[in-house]
């Protein structure tokens, strides 16, 4: 029985890494259906609150992935709702590559 116990504790402390690891699927899936009702200003909003996130969990060993991916979406919205988008998003995407 302690044998059970250990090989279990054992399992699940190898595999937290991917337990905790988030893929953020519930928000993509909200910026999805916002982008496809015509809703630009919203799916900004959403995108800019999931970059936060993003930054925040700095054990997700996707992290790198998901900010690139989160970043073209707030860049794609922002080139859609302002008239000098194609600057800042020029100007953000080489400060964030810097942060990295």
């Amino acid at each position: 029985m302690k044998m059970l116990k250990l090989f279990l504790i054992l399992a699940l402390c190898c595999n937290l890494p991917n337990i905790m690891a988030q893929n953020y699927e519930k928000e993509w899936i909200l910026i999805d259906s916002l982008e496809s009702k015509g809703l630009p200003e919203s799916c900004l909003k959403e995108t800019e609150s999931l970059l936060s996130k993003i930054r925040k969990d700095s054990l997700n060993k996707n992290q790198t992935a998901l900010l690139i991916k989160v970043l073209v979406y707030v860049n794609k919205f922002q080139m859609q709702l302002e008239e000098d988008g194609l600057e800042k998003v020029i100007y953000r995407f080489q400060t964030e590559i810097e942060k990295m």
